[in-house]
């Protein structure tokens, strides 16, 4: 059985691939619960010229990977399916993708 987790974390870099920006930018605040395997996430994320909430409509974990399944809401106010993948190693992110649809 998986442990519950809980944290929060400010200023991961992540790399966001999409139609709308890719490349590198700043996860500025992020808060993530997890429960039996089952986790959720929300992040705002921060580039020069893009910026966003990315919250989570489902999402899994085995402990120390992380995928979620949800929507990107821009800053103006445009929503995107989007997915996010992280690895936790315990100090910081690992692996931190952003992918929006």
């Amino acid at each position: 059985m998986l442990a519950n987790q809980a944290f929060e974390m400010k200023n991961q870099k992540l790399t966001v691939e999409g139609p709308l920006y890719s490349g590198a930018a700043m996860a500025t605040s992020l808060t993530v619960d997890s429960e039996s395997g089952r986790a959720t996430l929300t992040m705002e994320v921060k580039q020069e010229d893009f910026s966003g909430l990315f919250e989570t409509i489902e999402g899994h974990t085995d402990g120390q990977s992380f995928d979620f399944n949800g929507v990107f809401k821009t800053s103006n106010g445009e929503e995107f399916p989007s997915n996010v993948h992280f690895v936790n190693n315990g100090e910081n992110l690992e692996e931190f993708f952003l992918i929006i649809q």
